[in-house]
């Protein structure tokens, strides 16, 4: 009986923990298709205007199987991220880099900044500025993409946006391995004092069986 209700109080307590989880991209065969509109991974909705899914066969070295790229230039939107359904989320890093080494200035160039930009549940936005090392020199060359690690005030995130410039106008970036940690339904203050009270009732009747 002690082990039933022990069980069921961490299960309630468990309940309140977040899950940190990597988004790969890699239930797609990169194949540089174009996607307008929204494409979902592992419970996250990829939203923009246009974006591209490649694999290490296309274009970059230091990805890890598929990864999603949007282009500069007039087609330069930004990709904005979300959770399926709603909710929230906190955004730990990611790899990012530039999309093209074929890239050019006079068309579509490559980023030499990527910024994030998220909104939280409050409304309120948090943002970090990520200068790119310009390393692009293809698929079998040095690896194209780093890691950038984001702050302690990317929590309680409804949307994030990942946009690159160059000299201050729209280019192109690539993400890949985006590290995320999914807010939980917090268990009710109510239930946690039930579980609370189960705790201290096996330990009673166990006092009174001794």
């Amino acid at each position: 009986m002690k082990a039933k209700i022990l069980a069921t109080v961490a299960a309630l307590f468990a309940a309140q923990a977040s899950q940190a989880m990597t988004i790969t991209f890699n239930s797609v065969v990169g194949s540089g298709t174009i996607y307008t509109g929204t494409i979902e991974f592992d419970g996250f909705a990829f939203t923009s205007d246009h974006f591209h899914l490649f694999d290490n066969k296309n274009n970059l070295a230091g990805g890890d199987g598929t990864w999603m790229g949007e282009e500069g230039g007039e087609r330069g939107q930004p990709i904005t991220m979300t959770r399926v359904g709603g909710g929230t989320f906190s955004l730990v890093d990611f790899w990012g880099g530039e999309f093209d080494p074929t890239a050019t200035p006079a068309g579509f160039p490559n980023a030499t900044n990527l910024d994030v930009l998220g909104t939280t549940a409050t409304g309120t936005t948090v943002s970090a500025h990520f200068q790119l090392d310009g390393i692009v020199d293809g698929r079998f060359g040095l690896p194209d993409l780093q890691t950038f690690t984001l702050g302690s005030n990317f929590q309680n995130l409804v949307s994030v946006q990942f946009s690159g410039t160059y000299l201050g106008n729209s280019a192109a970036i690539s993400l890949d391995n985006i590290n995320v940690e999914p807010s939980v339904v917090p268990v009710p203050g109510a239930l946690i004092l039930f579980g609370s009270a189960l705790l201290t009732l096996a330990r009673r009747r166990r006092s009174i069986a001794i």
